[in-house]
């Protein structure tokens, strides 16, 4: 934009204006600064709380300053990256929160501007400040003392924080099974000596890593704490016989996460499927699992979270697939028509269960050249002539829901048909129409204008 028409909007009287230029990235550093900075450009006259707007965004109230049109034009200048940071620094006791929490995620400004940050009342600005990575240590030192778990655990995240600082807030704070910045970036040496560090919060940091060497595997892998092992389980590297130790050893505590293990083989998603006492959130894990046999799918069926993972499973015999598409519960029925296994007899007799009928069924309905067709003709053109390697599985799902939208409730069709829309306005060919439902469906969230729309 040419520099004499930035400087005009940043001079026009309505705020919104202005607060347009501010969030510009291309505009010049010293405007930015000036629409900042109190008494350098004419005084706005008009926002959004005074200018009579019928729906004016939340926030913009003014009570003859425009009050709030002023914080939203400082947060858009704060968070953009272009404003200069000595300007920035200006706003770091702001009484608008928004504007402090974003002048904390900036990382140009002075270590005293972080400094003052780090005494925020609230919670997050300090989380904000204690997370970005241009802080000093000796602020990060400071920091470890917050009486306050967010941001502890904002700071065990930076990747900065010493592991010495690290081990110290650990034990305290909930920081969550994500691998953090720091360990991800230990040298082996570090690692090495984190691996045996008397507390074991560290030690069950560091087993989130998944490139550790493999003595240090083994190392993790005999660890007397749970929660070590637990971080540990999902590593790709543990050996069969090392992860029925872990199962022996803690039960119920690790069942879970070993189910995460892609290298589980069938006899010990089995064993895990049967342990008892059961641990129900690991059907729904072993359902999902590659290596999972019919066996062991059949009795993840019986758990209410694991049946619609089971019933999607490509190991699982054909006619339990068949028998699942008239479980009562849709998640399961659709899953199962999803499944790839499924037969394509069966495919075939759903997908033509369903023909459109637009006098009798006030549906969406898919045309070419006027003619209405049914949903299996639509899939196997499109498949063939638009991507051939969409599988007769993948477009399966949209059919039943297709199915599922004739068939059910009134609440029902409206989800299931917008799901169908969405198929449609990802899929149809150039030069199909979609009719959309009138307003006598009964489908709150069809369209009901009766327009067609060309795709």
């Amino acid at each position: 934009m040419p520099a004499e028409v930035v400087m005009r909007l940043a001079r026009h009287p309505h705020l919104a204006v202005r607060r347009g230029v501010a969030g510009n990235e291309a505009a010049p550093a010293s405007l930015l600064a000036a629409l900042g900075t109190d008494g350098t450009l004419p005084p706005a006259r008009l926002c959004y709380g005074c200018d009579a707007s019928a729906d004016p965004p939340p926030g913009m109230c003014c009570r003859g300053r425009h009050e709030g049109a002023l914080v939203d034009l400082r947060y858009a200048l704060v968070a953009n990256p272009t404003t200069p940071p000595q300007t920035v620094a200006g706003w770091v006791e702001e009484p608008a929160m928004w504007v402090r929490w974003a002048v904390a995620e900036r990382q140009d400004l002075p270590p005293e501007v972080y400094r003052r940050l780090a005494g925020d009342p609230v919670p997050g600005v300090r989380g904000e400040a204690a997370a970005n990575p241009t802080v000093t240590e000796s602020l990060i030192r400071v920091m470890a003392s917050d009486d306050t778990n967010d941001v502890r655990r904002r700071l065990a995240h930076n990747p900065r924080v010493p592991l010495d600082v690290l081990a110290e807030i650990a034990p305290i704070t909930r920081i969550g099974p994500a691998l953090l910045p720091r360990i991800a970036a230990a040298g082996p040496a570090e690692v090495a000596q984190m691996a045996r560090s008397p507390v074991a919060a560290v030690r069950m940091l560091l087993a989130a890593r998944p490139d550790l060497p493999p003595e240090v595997v083994n190392l993790l892998a005999e660890d007397p704490d749970a929660k070590v092992l637990k971080s540990l389980a999902p590593n790709p590297a543990l050996t069969e016989a090392q992860l029925r130790t872990m199962v022996a050893r803690h039960g119920s505590r690790v069942v879970v996460r070993v189910a995460h293990n892609p290298t589980c083989s069938p006899g010990l998603l089995h064993e895990l499927a049967t342990h008892v006492p059961p641990v129900q959130k690991a059907y729904r894990i072993i359902a999902a699992h590659p290596h999972a046999d019919a066996a062991t799918l059949t009795l993840c069926l019986a758990d209410h979270q694991g049946r619609p993972v089971a019933a999607r499973h490509p190991t699982l015999p054909a006619a339990t697939i068949i028998k699942l598409l008239d479980d009562p519960d849709e998640r399961v029925a659709e899953a199962a028509a999803a499944n790839p296994s499924l037969p394509r007899p069966a495919m075939e007799t759903l997908l033509a269960s369903w023909r459109v009928n637009p006098e009798t069924l006030r549906s969406p309905v898919i045309r070419r050249s006027g003619t209405p067709v049914n949903c299996l003709q639509f899939v196997t053109d499109h498949r063939t002539a638009a991507q051939p390697h969409i599988r007769m599985d993948q477009d399966h799902g949209h059919g039943f829901a297709a199915l599922r939208a004739l068939r059910g409730s009134a609440a029902e069709r409206s989800l299931a048909l917008k799901e169908w829309n969405g198929m449609v306005r990802g899929k149809a060919q150039s030069g199909m129409s979609v009719t959309s439902l009138g307003p006598s469906a009964g489908a709150s969230g069809a369209r009901s204008n009766g327009r067609t729309t060309r795709r």
